[in-house]
């Protein structure tokens, strides 16, 4: 079974509830995209594990754990990848459960180096706004202004959301109070946007209050001051 579950026995990973919320979203979007619902996608994707005993369907309900984020699909190379063997029959779907907006909101410390090469891994319209000259060997990243915090906010996507947070994250390395309020005020104004994308209908309030709740650990420009 090519799943993590979420354990609280002795040696078992704890499940980041980044991945349960990208899994949720996931689902929502293959849903979404095929019109099947969890006992549907499971009889597509796994009809072998879908029998039927005195009338009535056995199955693990993979995909009910996968709708309600109790389960992660493993996503790597050398195993059976249910994330690309959904891609193939339903394409886009892998962008939203591959999106750097869920590598930028894990809790593991990001270096500088890390925040930039997520930078540059969006799309050139994206980049355009974010570097100078993307032409060049080495592209200079633009001061973040209102004017880019403008611009961003009218992509209404997930990128823009994930440079609001890698900003808020780059805040916390270099100490700066005014590049985390112009990250906040990203954050705030494309939220309305990310409201009407029907991916997120079901996960967005999680998802903010997920941010929300990180926001205090994130905001130190200093071991013994904290940003306000």
């Amino acid at each position: 079974m090519s799943d993590t579950k979420n354990g609280t026995g002795r040696g078992r990973p704890t499940r980041c509830p980044v991945d349960s919320i990208r899994t949720r979203v996931w689902f929502q979007t293959v849903s979404l995209h095929t019109g099947m619902n969890a006992y549907a996608l499971e009889k597509c994707f796994h009809p072998l594990q879908v029998r039927y005993v005195d009338g009535k369907s056995v199955r693990p309900r993979l995909w009910d754990r996968y709708r309600d984020g109790v389960m992660i699909p493993k996503d790597k190379l050398g195993v059976d990848n249910l994330i690309d063997r959904v891609e193939e029959q339903v394409p886009l779907t892998a962008w939203w459960f591959r999106h750097v907006l869920w590598r930028a909101l894990q809790p593991k410390r990001l270096s500088q180096e890390d925040i930039d090469d997520m930078l540059f891994a969006f799309p050139n319209d994206i980049k355009a706004v974010l570097f100078d000259d993307l032409q060049a060997k080495f592209p200079k990243q633009k001061p973040f202004n209102q004017e880019i915090v403008a611009q961003l906010s009218l992509f209404g996507h997930l990128d823009s959301l994930a440079i609001a947070i890698l900003m808020v994250r780059k805040s916390e390395l270099i100490a700066s109070i005014e590049l985390r309020d112009l990250a906040l005020s990203l954050y705030h104004e494309i939220q309305p946007a990310l409201m009407q994308l029907s991916e997120l209908e079901k996960c967005f309030p999680d998802l903010f209050s997920y941010i929300d709740s990180q926001y205090p650990p994130w905001i130190y420009p200093s071991p013994s001051e904290r940003m306000r």
